[in-house]
């Protein structure tokens, strides 16, 4: 294993066989002789902590909206649709339009038709700048989906002719003595949905397990352990899905329907995504990190960059004067940050994005207020309930003999404005 600045950029070869996978029963078995005053016993796979990143959002995303549930920029919130994650994203009105026809270059000052391939957005009075030659034009009036008329040169750059596929950007509105109400615009608000998904991890022990071994054997830390391992399992399964998973809905083979939800990747993909790895430089990095901070958040101008296990060696080895380390004190958490254009990144290295996933060598960007975590709420025999994780006793299929429960999760994703998030490959 090599070693660059504090990080290993070459990947540690281990001596040790991957698991193989067994039954409840031959695990019961593997601590039969367990005693918390004999033996210990040491969790060492990869996950064995928890879920980080999942922590860290909620964490982090409620101390920005000052621990509080119910307002925008939530990292975390009950819904009342299930099975559908449901809303509507809208975005600022159009800032560019594109000329569709060869205009001449006019006369100062004077009146001249323009084509745009649509004219859906501007208004009379508004003025646009020609962004190839700086030009000035002013709106008189909006005659098609297509055609204005507007007057050339109002300002101070000589008026030139327009080719297709020039760019004119909008400033603003020039409105003349005494005129009001020129018009109004908006945008149209999209729907977007993503699905709960319904997660278990199941716990069986039989009689023969529940009996002590030996004098002085410790059966319940046993069985307390095995809990605990299982609430963890439970967490990862949940992570996995908030990294790696993909919308779909479906139907068994009994005809009962089931839900996948869509994760921080697939959301990635329709936002920013870009291969640096070729040319990492201190500019590419910076160029490519730029593009999601032009997306914040109400609120919040801090990201999280979720980084493959290759990722952070590199990324070091080019800004590691630049990276911060900090407490962000409504968090109590002590961070490393990057300051890129008008925002602030935290490191957050993942131990799912390693060579297992196939997300060693990528980073990705997310905003802890746009990304939500949702749980259904429903209504049973045993009154109000939510998703989020609890353990159910299967008193139905329970026997002395053989006991049996579930830890149960209905959860999904809010993966809203997937422009604030990106997918980047760092290392090749």
């Amino acid at each position: 294993m090599t070693i660059a600045n504090g990080y290993a950029i070459t990947p540690g070869v281990s001596g040790i066989s991957a698991p193989v996978s067994s039954t409840g029963a031959a695990e019961y078995t593997s601590l039969e002789l367990y005693d918390n005053s004999e033996v210990d016993i040491i969790d060492i796979s990869k996950y064995g902590g928890g879920s980080p990143f999942l922590t860290m959002l909620t964490k982090f995303g409620r101390s920005r909206n000052g621990g509080k549930y119910n307002e925008l920029g939530l990292t975390e919130r009950t819904i009342n649709n299930f099975p559908e994650i449901r809303y509507k994203e809208q975005d600022s009105e159009s800032q560019t339009y594109t000329v569709n026809a060869v205009a001449a270059a006019g006369t100062a000052g004077a009146n001249m038709t323009i084509v745009f391939t649509s004219t859906v957005g501007l208004l009379p009075s508004m003025t646009l700048r020609i962004v190839r030659t700086n030009e000035q034009i002013r709106i008189v009036s909006v005659d098609s989906a297509t055609n204005v008329t507007a007057t050339r040169m109002v300002g101070t750059v000589t008026n030139q002719a327009l080719a297709v596929n020039d760019v004119a950007f909008v400033l603003g509105t020039s409105v003349a003595s005494g005129t009001a109400g020129i018009g109004d615009v908006g945008s149209v608000a999209a729907d977007r949905v993503n699905y709960i998904q319904k997660f278990v991890e199941s716990v069986e022990i039989k009689d023969f397990q529940m009996m002590s071994s030996k004098v002085g054997g410790n059966k319940g830390a046993i069985i307390d352990r095995r809990m605990k391992q299982a609430a963890v399992n439970m967490s990862m399964q949940i992570e996995r899905a908030a990294l790696f998973g993909q919308k779909f809905s479906g139907v068994d083979g009994s005809g009962n329907p089931y839900y996948t939800t869509e994760g921080l990747v697939e959301c990635a993909k329709r936002g920013w995504s870009d291969d640096i790895s070729g040319s990492l430089t201190l500019r590419t990095l910076e160029e490519g990190l730029a593009q999601p901070m032009r997306y914040l958040s109400p609120n919040n101008t801090t990201k999280f960059l979720l980084c493959g296990s290759r990722v952070r060696p590199a990324i070091s080895a080019l800004v590691q004067s630049q990276i911060n380390k900090e407490d962000i004190l409504d968090s109590s958490t002590r961070v490393e940050t990057l300051t890129i254009g008008n925002g602030k990144y935290i490191f957050i290295d993942s131990p799912m994005l390693d060579e297992t996933s196939g997300f060693e060598k990528h980073a990705i960007v997310v905003d802890p207020a746009f990304f939500t975590v949702c749980y259904p709420t429903g209504e049973g025999f045993d009154g109000k309930f939510d998703g989020k994780t609890r353990f159910e006793y299967n008193q139905a299929d329970s026997t002395y003999a053989n006991q049996k429960g579930d830890y149960v999760a209905y959860v999904g994703f809010q993966n809203a404005n997937a422009n604030s998030t990106a997918l980047l490959k760092i290392v090749v």
